[in-house]
């Protein structure tokens, strides 16, 4: 079975990453997050486990195989192939903030930043965001208070949404992380707006699933660099 696993300078137990093509075997028990090598079979969720955005790897996973909602633990993994992660996942994120840019009116300098990646515009768009809205929410209010999609505010709605800029500028940690919070808070916003909101949250989940595998699959192909049209909704 393939699948994906993201990883930093070294594996969790300490051990080096292995080349690719070099099977990882574990011996014992499996259990979920906690023994066994990891993976999971759609790219958004390996988000949520990261621990390091090294690198994006396909993989192969073997033997015995334990699987829950959304990632897997297995007997073996290999990597198949692997491309740098922190340039996919920070142009991933700015993809995000542009889905909502829309739901706080972004200016113009922060649409370019986000549709181009120019570094000359980050500084500038981390700054213009946070002068914008004093109050920006770090942490997502709806992850706690699901009640928040029925009751919240226009106001909080685009507060949220230009914090996703910010995730976009990539100042606050990893690359992976990041990308996860940028991917949450607009999914979170997208659904917030909507009339059928259950239905918009997984669809939202699943075009982020295809826009990152898509990213990767183009990386691994040899493109750098991303750059994104923005429409203006009416």
């Amino acid at each position: 079975m393939e699948a994906w696993h993201i990883v930093g300078e070294h594996l969790r137990s300490g051990k080096p990453i292995p080349p690719d093509g070099e099977w990882l075997i574990h011996e014992g028990e499996l259990a979920l997050h906690k023994s066994g090598y990891h993976a999971n079979k759609r790219l958004i969720d390996t988000l949520k486990y990261a621990r390091g955005d090294t690198s994006i790897c396909r993989v192969e996973v073997g033997g015995k195989i334990v699987e829950d909602l959304d990632i897997l633990v297995a007997e073996k993994r290999k990597i198949l192939w692997r491309v740098e992660g922190e340039p996919v996942l920070r142009a991933f994120a700015r993809w995000c903030a542009l889905q909502v840019a829309d739901l706080w009116d972004a200016p113009e300098l922060v649409i370019e930043y986000l549709a181009t990646g120019a570094e000359k515009y980050r500084e500038a768009t981390r700054l213009v965001t946070y002068h914008s809205y004093w109050d920006l929410p770090l942490k997502n209010p709806f992850i706690e208070n699901s009640s928040l999609y029925l009751t919240a505010s226009k106001k909080l709605i685009e507060v949220l949404a230009a914090t996703v800029t910010l995730w976009a500028t990539g100042e606050y940690c990893s690359a992976c992380e990041n990308a996860k919070l940028a991917a949450q808070d607009s999914a979170t916003c997208l659904a917030a707006v909507s009339t059928y909101k259950a239905n918009t949250l997984i669809d939202t989940i699943i075009a982020q699933n295809e826009q990152l595998e898509r990213m990767v699959y183009e990386a691994h192909n040899g493109k750098k660099q991303w750059t994104f049209e923005y429409q203006i909704k009416e």
